[in-house]
């Protein structure tokens, strides 16, 4: 099934429905998809618009397949895994990026405007992030921007090994 990671926040999305912007893939059912959202930074039990992570997570109960923390470093990943598990009914995990954490009244400007990558966040760096979301009860494990197919073939050698 489709991972979405570009959805309202959690007061636009309408009990029991999927909304139109975040559409599944063609053939996906359309009630239940993964979903993504964004720990703020310092904070990891809320998310950017300062919604608390278990509202955001109560609010998509049913609709979705499986809630993930996603497009931040991967240390609010690992912060934020206890109270996805303790909130969701639906496996949880994360796919972190390998940028250097967003400011907290970031917004996107441009290319220009998107923080430098991370010079610590190699492949085996960032499956060692992975492991311990794993150990923290994340079932969903991936990567977003920076994290290319030698960290994706570090975390299936990871999982392969589990």
């Amino acid at each position: 099934k489709p991972l979405l990671i570009s959805w309202p926040p959690p007061e636009e999305v309408p009990p029991k429905e999927v909304p139109a912007r975040g559409a599944p893939a063609e053939g996906a059912p359309a009630e239940k998809v993964p979903r993504g959202e964004t720990p703020s930074p310092g904070s990891e039990t809320l998310l950017r618009d300062g919604t608390p992570l278990s509202e955001a997570i109560a609010r998509v109960e049913g609709l979705a397949d499986g809630v993930l923390a996603n497009c931040c470093p991967p240390e609010p990943v690992t912060a934020a895994l206890s109270e996805m598990n303790a909130a969701a009914s639906v496996p949880v995990g994360g796919y972190a990026n390998g940028f250097q954490p967003f400011p907290e009244d970031w917004k996107y400007e441009g290319p220009a405007s998107i923080p430098d990558a991370r010079g610590d966040l190699g492949p085996k760096a960032y499956a060692r992030h992975a492991e311990r979301w794993l150990e923290s009860g994340a079932r969903l494990v991936g990567g977003c921007c920076e994290i290319g197919p030698e960290h994706i073939r570090r975390l299936r050698s990871l999982l392969n090994a589990r």
